[in-house]
């Protein structure tokens, strides 16, 4: 195990040792493995990052499509936006129902419906031109390090984070959450206060960072109200 500092994260192994860092300890590495995933996904499920933003166009609309004639959603689905999805040429968004609503709706114009389910997704109404489905939605990214068929960690097939290299210590801290909500002993033990602080500096960083993007876009087309202030925390608290 060799000591990383956490404004220096460039790959996984350098995830991996700030998270043993973290810990003082050095694990199984499909049980690093594992924390690391999870700390990931904890991360991205935190708010609604901007970076995760995608945009998928591989489905068509046609006029004599119905609510049943449901479309694949994309394989990195996580949920939609709200600003709905959009067919061919028309500017009018068509917006989400309900699943268990779909029989009830189903003759309305400018609506859809996603059965998460099955990962498809059908479009009420009787498209007129019909054209490109652009469906923008909330992407989720997969583990940086898979695990092959024999179980060993796939060190040679990493998936990098999305996000700027500075912000990459968050995902072994996040790790490091996790593994300390079951072993409290270690915590006590392990745990070095500068450690929260250097959490909470990288944390607002990044926070930072997304929330300019969203600020500078929003600003520039004359809707900076559609983001939902309250919904975007600056902190975590309580967690370290």
């Amino acid at each position: 195990m060799s000591v990383v500092s956490p404004f220096n994260i460039q790959t996984y192994e350098d995830i991996q040792n700030l998270f043993e860092t973290l810990i003082d300890d050095t694990l199984d590495p499909i049980v690093t493995n594992v924390l690391i995933t999870q700390g990931k996904d904890d991360l991205e499920a935190e708010r609604q990052w901007k970076y995760l933003i995608g945009l998928n166009s591989t489905q068509s609309a046609n006029p004599g499509d119905t609510y049943q004639t449901t479309k694949q959603l994309p394989a990195d689905f996580s949920f939609p936006l709200e600003s709905g999805i959009y067919v061919g040429t028309d500017v009018i968004p068509y917006v989400q129902f309900p699943f268990e609503d779909q029989q009830f709706y189903q003759s309305i114009s400018h609506g859809y419906y996603i059965d998460l389910y099955n990962s498809v997704f059908g479009i009420f109404g009787s498209p007129n031109p019909g054209g490109v489905i652009n469906f923008f939605y909330q992407r989720f990214t997969p583990p940086l390090a898979p695990l092959g068929s024999n179980g060993a960690v796939q060190v040679g097939s990493i998936n990098q984070p999305l996000f700027p290299a500075r912000f990459r210590a968050l995902i072994a801290y996040y790790a490091a959450i996790r593994y300390f909500a079951i072993n409290q002993d270690q915590k006590s033990s392990a745990w070095d206060d500068r450690w929260t602080t250097f959490f909470n500096a990288i944390h607002d960083n990044m926070v930072r960072w997304d929330f300019r993007i969203a600020k500078q876009a929003y600003a520039n087309r004359g809707g900076a109200s559609r983001i939902d202030f309250a919904s975007e925390p600056n902190i975590i608290s309580g967690m370290l």
